[in-house]
C-alpha cells in the first residue's frame, strides 16, 4: 500500500507538470481490469487496451520519465494543435505497472487496406508533418508506415505515441516511408490496385517485418512498376521524383506534384446529394428513403451504405446526431478519391471505404462496420444481371453487415438507363422472384415503388 500511495503522489506531481490539475481521487486498477490488450507487446512506451468502447494507453513505469520529457517539451500539445495527432487526456486510473494511463480518443478502425489513393497520400503527408515537427524538438519517428494513422472526420491523425524516439537513435524512417506510402501510390498510379491493397493489408504483413531479408523495393514486381511509372512523368515530375525517391528528400508538396486523384465515370454521379441540391429531381427518392428509415428503423444509431458511391446518402443522414457511425463503401478508387475531397473539407462524419462489399479483401470487415441499418441501393441489378451472382449469395452477404434492418432496392427493368428501348431481361427476373428470395433472409416490413425502375424493400433480420 505504501508503494501505491507513493505512485499516486508521484503521478500528481507529473500531471501538474503537464499543466493538468487533478481534483479527483485516482483509482487503483488491477492489471486484468484494463480490458483487451491491442498492442501485442510491440509498443516500447507501454500497452494499448480496449474496454467498454474506450481506448486506454498505459505508460510503463520505466517510461513515465520519458513521457514526462515529451510533455514538458510541449510535443503533444503542439502536435494536437496542428490537428495531426490523436487527442487524449490523463485518466483516473493507474496501477503498479502503469503509473499513468491515458484515455485516448476512440476513432473508427478503418485501416489502410480500406483507403483510396488520396487517403493514403494525405496520411503520408501527416506522417511527414509529424516527423518535421518532432525534429524541431530533438526527436523523430521510428515508424513511417500508414498503420499509425487513423481518420477522424476524414482528417488523418497520427496515433502512435510509441513511435516517437530521441533524435540520437537510428531508424529506417525514410525507407519505410517509401515502402509503406510511396510504393502503394505508384502501384495505384499504374493501375495495379491488387498489389497496392495487398501491400496495405496489415502492418504485420509489411515486408520488412515478416521477412527482413526481403526488401520489396528490390523485387522484380516493384522494379517493373517503377520503370512504367518513371516513363510517364513529365520533366518537372522527374526532377521531383529524383529528389523524393532517389535522394530521399521527403516533402509533403512532392506528393501533390506526383500523385493526383484517380478518375471514374461514376465519381460525380451523386454530387447533388453532397451539395444538398433540393431542386434536383433525383433528391426526391433519397428524401423518401430517409423518411422510411425514420419510420421503420427509428432506434438505429449506425448505418452502412454498401454501394454508397460518394457517400451522399450517409452524408444526408449525418445531420441527425443520433447516428454515431456512418460507413459508405464503393469499389472504385476514383469514386472514393472524389468523395474524400468533399468529406475531408466538410468535416464529414461519414467513413469512406474502398472495398467490394460482395468479395471483401479483409474478412474482418463484417465486424468492423456491421451496423443497425444496411443500405443497398441501385446495385442488385448489376450484381444479378451484370456479374451473374446468385440472389442467395447477394442476400447472405448483405445480411452479414446488418444488426437489425436492411433497405434494398430492386430494379424491375434491370440495367435500363432511361433509354427509349427497354433492355431484355430474363423471364425469371421479376418483383415476385425478388420478394420470394428476400423473405428467405429478412422479414418484409414494407415495399414501395420509388421510381419507374426502383422498388425499395425494407426488411428486418430474422
Amino acid at each position: 500500500m505504501k508503494l501505491l500511495k507513493l505512485e499516486h503522489k508521484e503521478n500528481k506531481i507529473r500531471l501538474n507538470i503537464l499543466g493538468i490539475k487533478i481534483s479527483y481521487k485516482r483509482n487503483y486498477i488491477y492489471r486484468y481490469d484494463l480490458g483487451k490488450n491491442l498492442s501485442g507487446g510491440l509498443d516500447p512506451l507501454g500497452d494499448v487496451f480496449y474496454k467498454n468502447n474506450h481506448i486506454y494507453r498505459a505508460i510503463k513505469k520505466d517510461k513515465v520519465a520519458y513521457f514526462k520529457q515529451l510533455s514538458e517539451k510541449g510535443i503533444f500539445k503542439k502536435l494536437i494543435s496542428e490537428n495531426i495527432f490523436i487527442n487524449f487526456k490523463i485518466s483516473r486510473y493507474y496501477n503498479s505497472k502503469y503509473p499513468i494511463i491515458l484515455k485516448v480518443k476512440t476513432l473508427p478502425n478503418i485501416t489502410p487496406n480500406f483507403w483510396s489513393p488520396q487517403m493514403i497520400k494525405e496520411a503520408g503527408k501527416t506522417i511527414l508533418k509529424v516527423e518535421q515537427l518532432l525534429q524541431t524538438k530533438g526527436f523523430h519517428l521510428i515508424d513511417a508506415h500508414p498503420w499509425n494513422v487513423l481518420f477522424e472526420n476524414n482528417c488523418p491523425k497520427f496515433i502512435d505515441f510509441g513511435s516517437i524516439i530521441d533524435a540520437g537513435k537510428g531508424s529506417d524512417f525514410k525507407n519505410e516511408f517509401l515502402r509503406g506510402v510511396i510504393l502503394p501510390l505508384v502501384l495505384w498510379h499504374n493501375g495495379n490496385s491488387f498489389w497496392a491493397q495487398k501491400q496495405l493489408f496489415s502492418a504485420f504483413n509489411f515486408y520488412q517485418r515478416t521477412n527482413p531479408k526481403t526488401d520489396v523495393l528490390k523485387t522484380p514486381m516493384w522494379l517493373d512498376s517503377l520503370k512504367v511509372f518513371e516513363q510517364e512523368l513529365n520533366e518537372h515530375q522527374k526532377q521531383v521524383w529524383k529528389k523524393l525517391y532517389y535522394d530521399k528528400e521527403l516533402r509533403t508538396e512532392y506528393l501533390d506534384v506526383l500523385f493526383s486523384s484517380q478518375k471514374s465515370f461514376w465519381a460525380e454521379d451523386q454530387d447533388f446529394l453532397l451539395q444538398n441540391d433540393t431542386q434536383n429531381v433525383r433528391m426526391k427518392r433519397f428524401f423518401r428513403i430517409e423518411e422510411l428509415i425514420k419510420r421503420y428503423a427509428s432506434g438505429a444509431t449506425s448505418v452502412v451504405d454498401l454501394a454508397g458511391n460518394n457517400g451522399g446518402m450517409c452524408y444526408l443522414l449525418s445531420s441527425d446526431k443520433k447516428y454515431k457511425k456512418l460507413y459508405s463503401l464503393d469499389f472504385e478508387a476514383g469514386v472514393i478519391d472524389h468523395a474524400f475531397q468533399f468529406h475531408s473539407t466538410h468535416n464529414s462524419r461519414v467513413n469512406l471505404l474502398l472495398q467490394n462489399f460482395m468479395l471483401p479483401t479483409d474478412p474482418n470487415i463484417f465486424d468492423i462496420i456491421k451496423s443497425d441499418i444496411v443500405l443497398a441501393m441501385a446495385v442488385t441489378h448489376h450484381l444479378i444481371l451484370g456479374q451473374k451472382l446468385s440472389i442467395d449469395f447477394i442476400f447472405s452477404q448483405i445480411k452479414k453487415y446488418a444488426n437489425k434492418y436492411v433497405f434494398i432496392e430492386f430494379m424491375p427493368l434491370g440495367l435500363w438507363g432511361g433509354e427509349e428501348i427497354l433492355p431484355k431481361i430474363p423471364e425469371w427476373y421479376n418483383e415476385h422472384w425478388f420478394e420470394k428470395n428476400f423473405k428467405k433472409y429478412f422479414s418484409l416490413l414494407h415495399k414501395e415503388q420509388l421510381e419507374k425502375n426502383r422498388i425499395i424493400f425494407v426488411g428486418k433480420i430474422k
